[in-house]
């Protein structure tokens, strides 16, 4: 076993290898050892701190926003285009969605409170509001009926 500054490097003690690394510096400051005065210690160890602490916020950011942002295949169906594949985009928490799909026009439907909201079509450059409020279908959760406009648009 060796003894002096080193024995706080081996994995015989637990803790995370900046645990190791604290005790290492502090270890270094009070036997008489001066590679570091204590100011430089603390510094190094907060650095350290501070970029795990970077690191991983930055790894749960990139995670969450990857998996919201991505787009589902899906089976869609509105009343005036019928049943085609689309693609399905959660675009927030409280259920607001848009589908798509190469030919047809791309819908929005934004959801005001449970099981209401308000709808859009992009025809082209431009979002247009359709008529009228959509109710979330008690028959099928996975569609959303206006009863305005008697029209009817589904994604599962």
């Amino acid at each position: 076993m060796p003894s002096g500054l080193l024995r706080n490097f081996y994995p015989r003690r637990q803790g995370s290898a900046l645990q190791r690394l604290t005790r290492f510096l502090h270890h270094a400051h009070f036997s008489g050892a001066r590679f570091f005065g204590r100011d430089e210690a603390y510094g190094v160890v907060m650095t350290l701190k501070k970029m795990v602490l970077g690191v991983s916020v930055c790894m749960a950011a990139i995670l969450t926003f990857s998996m919201a942002a991505e787009a589902k295949r899906a089976r869609c169906f509105t009343t005036d285009d019928g049943y085609f594949s689309c693609n399905y985009r959660a675009l927030d928490s409280d259920g607001t969605f848009r589908i798509s799909a190469p030919g047809y026009p791309a819908y929005v439907l934004e959801v005001d409170g449970p099981g209401f909201a308000y709808g859009y079509v992009n025809l082209g450059r431009r979002n247009v509001p359709l008529p009228g409020q959509f109710v979330r279908s008690r028959d099928d959760g996975a569609c959303w009926n206006n009863p305005q406009t008697n029209t009817k648009l589904c994604a599962w």
